[in-house]
């Protein structure tokens, strides 16, 4: 089915849509139009005539035995012709393995068997971000540059799981917050409290309505 909807306004002036989809855009100046492979993801952006942007789709491709979707986006720059890629690497659950730029790593990303990040690496700051755990809670993130720790976020809990204490230091400030919770079934959050460099913190009540929402 292709049908149109005409706006009047100084934005788009109209949208096309076949089977739900925007096949075309169109303003005073400029005409956008997208087309789309069998899974209903988009392979083509076009501005005015000219390819501005085509996507590349790799369903379960193998790296290092593991199964992976790749995903290519490669622009052309309509002035100068100049083309760049962008490549994205995902593992069979959408989590982000690799993201290169024209060939080059970003990033890249390690998980566990469910999910929980592992390690993240930015090769644009040279940060590493590491994420630690205590079975299933994460207790802590650290984050370092050139062997040197930048930053660290701590987690504390009680019996019930719930997050009473979280700490972040960078460098050498440091901030603390501590969580309070109401000694029902519901286990409703009723303060927080927050400090800096070991002062004695300043604490802010949460109040709910009859309906157990939290009011302002």
């Amino acid at each position: 089915m292709n049908y149109k909807i005409n706006y009047f306004s100084e934005g788009v002036h109209s949208i096309s849509y076949q089977n739900g989809q925007v096949t075309k855009l169109t303003d005073s100046k400029n005409t956008l139009l997208y087309t789309y492979d069998a899974k209903r993801r988009v392979t083509n952006v076009n501005v005015n005539g000219d390819s501005y942007v085509s996507m590349a789709y790799t369903d379960s491709a193998t790296e290092n035995g593991k199964r992976v979707d790749k995903v290519t986006a490669t622009y052309i720059a309509r002035a100068s012709g100049v083309q760049d890629s962008f490549t994205q690497v995902s593992d069979k659950f959408g989590n982000t393995l690799r993201v290169e730029y024209n060939g080059n790593t970003l990033m890249e990303g390690s998980y566990h068997a469910d999910s929980r990040p592992d390690q993240l690496i930015d090769h644009v700051s040279g940060e590493t971000e590491q994420y630690h755990y205590t079975g299933s809670k994460l207790e802590s993130v650290t984050r370092s540059k050139d062997g040197a720790e930048v930053y660290r976020e701590e987690y504390s809990y009680n019996e019930y799981g719930d997050i009473t204490e979280v700490s972040r230091t960078c460098n050498t400030h440091t901030e603390n917050y501590t969580y309070q919770y109401a000694d029902t079934a519901a286990r409703e959050l009723v303060k927080v409290t927050s400090a800096t460099n070991g002062s004695s913190g300043i604490g802010s009540k949460i109040y709910y309505d009859d309906l157990g929402r939290a009011e302002a």
